[in-house]
């Protein structure tokens, strides 16, 4: 299987780019990500450091094992999925860098032992205080002030602890990846295939029946429905000049993987004229459907349609199930 490499930013939750490997311990880094991937983790094939936009970042370099977990880490990464994980398990940890203390920075609070119910919460520096006596001691403490929630505390460098942080993974550059591991991809797996041939046999069947068309693939996540879908949207288009497809997605990103997707397989010299018939609806989906537009040789942009869209379509409908049996 081809493998994928994809980056990943981490950075406090204030926005301020943080590196990974210097805020965190390379072991807690690594059963972080494994953690958000799909499955057990066994497609990671390794971390490494990189610099992203002058900060540091992430490069994640995993083999899924087959179709099936392909379709998962592209469902994972493309939906936000991924990151949500990331983002948890990383913030779960005990971050080994000290806080950012500047003002403005934001920090987390710890060991407070006066309001234990603020231990963990996010708090933003406003400024630092001059030293106050601390109990039992004749030394002034220095104290941060500083804003958590709706209340300003003043609280001392000890209870200070780097930010939380959030990680977000480059969707862009995994959809390019992960379109050419697909591509690399020439047939479906017999049982996948044996359903593209039912969905054919369903859409033949169209003698003035008004349900006629309309196909329901369902199965288990990373079963592989949209891996069928888009074959026989490639199929339809190809051998139907005068059809128009709809195709819907979660979100751009998805909807922009599909068109790549079916542009590439439909080849150079059908490409334009294949997409040109390919209409594309995601969030927002007030927005109505888009019309994909090819720029360059291969890259292509979803441009909105501007409520022109009046055509109506026949349904392939995917759903994940969540029981083996019908109740």
């Amino acid at each position: 299987m081809t493998s994928v490499a994809f980056a990943v930013t981490v950075s406090d939750v204030d926005g301020t780019s943080t590196n990974p490997y210097t805020a965190f311990d390379p072991d807690v880094l690594k059963h972080a990500v494994t953690s958000a991937l799909p499955g057990n983790g066994d497609m990671l094939d390794g971390l490494d450091p990189l610099e992203k936009g002058g900060g540091g970042s992430l490069l994640v370099r995993v083999t899924p094992s087959d179709v099936s977990t392909m379709q998962e880490l592209r469902s994972a990464v493309l939906s936000g999925d991924f990151d949500t994980s990331l983002t948890r398990a990383l913030n779960a940890a005990e971050r080994v860098d000290p806080p950012r203390l500047e003002v403005g920075a934001s920090v987390r609070l710890a060991e407070l032992q006066m309001r234990p119910d603020l231990n963990g919460s996010q708090g933003v520096l406003i400024e630092l205080c001059d030293g106050e006596l601390g109990t039992g001691t004749s030394v002034p403490v220095p104290r941060w002030r500083l804003r958590a929630g709706t209340e300003t505390l003043r609280i001392k460098f000890a209870n200070l602890r780097a930010a939380g942080v959030r990680a977000v993974a480059d969707a862009s550059e995994f959809a390019a990846q992960h379109e050419a591991a697909t591509l690399s991809l020439q047939a479906l797996t017999p049982h996948q295939a044996e359903k593209l041939e039912e969905c054919q046999v369903d859409e033949d069947q169209e003698d003035g029946d008004s349900d006629s068309g309309h196909i329901h693939l369902r199965a288990p996540a990373g079963a592989g429905k949209t891996f069928v879908a888009l074959h026989q949207l490639l199929r339809l288009l190809l051998s139907r000049p005068e059809a128009t497809a709809l195709y819907v997605a979660r979100n751009a990103a998805l909807a922009t993987f599909a068109a790549a997707w079916v542009g590439t397989r439909a080849g150079a010299e059908q490409r334009r004229g294949v997409l040109a018939r390919l209409r594309v609806l995601c969030e927002p989906f007030d927005d109505g459907p888009r019309h994909v537009v090819v720029r360059g040789k291969r890259r292509v942009d979803l441009v909105c349609d501007g409520g022109t869209c009046k055509k109506s379509y026949k349904e392939i409908k995917e759903e994940e199930k969540e029981e083996e049996e019908e109740k």
